[in-house]
């Protein structure tokens, strides 16, 4: 059963179980800052070079997004991605 509107926090939330997001629910958008703060992640906006979308620095727990290119999308799909596909928090 989902718990939360926004479908893509619920497959964050299933992946941490034990964290609340109702605060950071939204039915369109979910707050991708807020997230990564309960999870205790750093964003930073780096100039890459055209074609690399960002990358995951595990040691320091932060999300490296390109500053060249939308920010929507940076932030949205690029650190979805990161927080879905690595063991950010173990």
């Amino acid at each position: 059963m989902e718990k939360y509107q926004n479908e893509g926090l619920n497959i964050i939330a299933e992946k941490y179980p034990d964290i609340d997001f109702s605060d950071v629910d939204g039915k369109n958008v979910a707050l991708v800052g807020a997230i990564c703060e309960k999870l205790g992640i750093n964003i930073i906006f780096a100039n890459l070079k055209v074609g690399n979308h960002g990358y995951y620095e595990p040691r320091t727990k932060t999300i490296f997004v390109n500053d060249n290119e939308s920010a929507t999308r940076n932030l949205f799909a690029d650190t979805s991605h990161y927080i879905i596909n690595w063991n950010i928090i173990s």
